[in-house]
């Protein structure tokens, strides 16, 4: 690699968005690593098509990276025509980090337990208000989809553009509740108005041990958490590959990167961070959702509504 010329990290998303954060502290760290200069370009989706579609088509000789997430490889398997196929035009590096969920709600609900929230939705007329991304690829769309069929609900959909924008509708009683990151309610959670009723795992976390799993509501098909990954265009060499994966894996081991991401509620790969690895859980992953997401569409009854505005029903 020549020393001149910078490495390009793209981020499919806009600047001060959690993936943008990763990006920057993984970016310092390789730059260190790498004696390179590594530049995070935001490349926001318009509407029409990923970015990943041109990073597809860029040059695989390792300057230009992607970071991936479940979005990123769920929306060209649902939809046609978006310009790339991720299991062909991209190769996996490794994974950087997965994102927990928590079902929230407010001091405006007054259950302060999933049960009793369950409830109160088959008790009112139209069931309660959900705020979550209205991505239907992304993880809260998942986890609310299949909560929703599987415990037999009737939430209204309220689609937010962010985890803050649902945070906000809840603490303000425009929703119910909401399903986030774990890094977005920590912050808010206790005396800031949000309290957790369950995190979508299987078992609790370790900085939220009082706040049960969705596991222990045998509710475990819902289980979900997100991610963010490193791919490189297809037919990158190998050693180049090799040896992002190392700075990867060396940044996630040390204190800038790795620690500060457990501090802040997301959660570390597993040991076996390979970029085999990665392609393994993305290639299970994907199929996973892909079929339930196929359920859905073949069974699914018509929703109750969308959520508009106003005041949540209580």
């Amino acid at each position: 690699m020549s020393s001149k010329r910078p490495i390009i990290l793209v981020v499919d998303d806009q600047p001060g968005c959690s993936a943008d954060f990763i990006a920057r502290r993984l970016a310092r760290h390789m730059a260190e690593q790498l004696q390179l200069n590594v530049i995070v370009e935001n490349r926001a989706e318009d509407g029409e098509g990923s970015s990943a579609a041109s990073i597809a088509k860029a040059a695989p000789d390792g300057y230009t990276l992607y970071m991936a997430s479940r979005p990123t490889v769920l929306n060209q398997r649902l939809h046609k025509n978006r310009g790339y196929d991720f299991a062909r035009d991209f190769a996996p590096v490794a994974m950087i980090t997965h994102v927990p969920y928590v079902l929230v709600t407010s001091n405006y609900v007054p259950g302060v337990k999933i049960q009793e929230l369950l409830a109160q939705d088959r008790s009112t007329q139209y069931g309660l208000a959900c705020a979550s991304d209205g991505d239907v690829g992304s993880t809260p769309r998942l986890i609310y989809e299949v909560l929703r069929e599987r415990a037999e609900l009737r939430w209204l959909d309220m689609p937010c553009d962010t985890d803050a924008s649902a945070l906000t509708a809840v603490i303000a009683g425009r929703a119910n509740f909401a399903i986030i990151g774990v890094p977005s309610a920590v912050p808010h959670l206790g005396s800031r108005g949000l309290r957790a009723l369950a995190v979508f795992s299987g078992s609790r976390l370790p900085f939220l041990p009082v706040v049960p799993s969705i596991a222990e509501f045998d509710l475990s098909c819902a289980e979900a958490q997100g991610w963010f990954a490193l791919v490189v265009p297809s037919r990158t060499p190998t050693n180049f590959i090799e040896r992002l994966n190392q700075v990867v894996n060396k940044a996630l081991a040390g204190v800038s990167v790795g620690k500060k991401l457990m501090q802040l509620g997301y959660t570390a790969p597993a040991a076996e961070n390979t970029p085999q690895a990665l392609g393994t859980f993305i290639a299970q992953d994907t199929e996973r959702w892909v079929r339930v997401l196929a359920h859905r569409t073949n069974t699914r009854s018509p929703r109750p509504g969308k959520f508009n505005s106003g005041q949540a029903q209580l």
